[in-house]
């Protein structure tokens, strides 16, 4: 290697014979973790008619993915700030992304798989 690239190689050999132990797959995890991040999300998202909350779902888009999302067509400016038609900006209230890193941080510390493996 000519140092410009850098390679990362995860083997899952150690984390399929726990799941295996346990009788849970990679998909039923990750559908899991899919919801945390939707409750998450539920949880932070800001109410004024409840229709940004109510819209927050999770669908598989194959085995071993699936998506988080909102169903309004504002849900971006909420999570990311927007300027009004005046100039002002709102500010931002992202519920979405501090769902998902709470789950990566559950995950990375092993919270997860305490709570998964009672």
């Amino acid at each position: 290697s000519d140092g410009a690239m850098t390679d990362i190689v995860i083997d899952t050999t150690k984390l399929d014979q726990i799941m295996n132990g346990l009788d849970y797959n990679a998909d039923q995890v990750v559908k899991w973790l899919a919801y945390q991040v939707e409750a998450g999300a539920k949880m932070r998202a800001p109410v004024d008619t409840s229709a940004l909350r109510n819209s927050i779902h999770t669908s598989q888009e194959k085995e071993g993915i699936y998506r988080v999302q909102d169903g309004v067509e504002y849900g971006i400016w909420v999570e990311m700030g927007h300027h009004t038609r005046s100039g002002s900006f709102v500010s931002p209230q992202p519920f979405l992304v501090p769902a998902a890193e709470a789950v990566a941080g559950d995950l990375n510390s092993g919270r997860t798989w305490e709570r998964l493996f009672k």
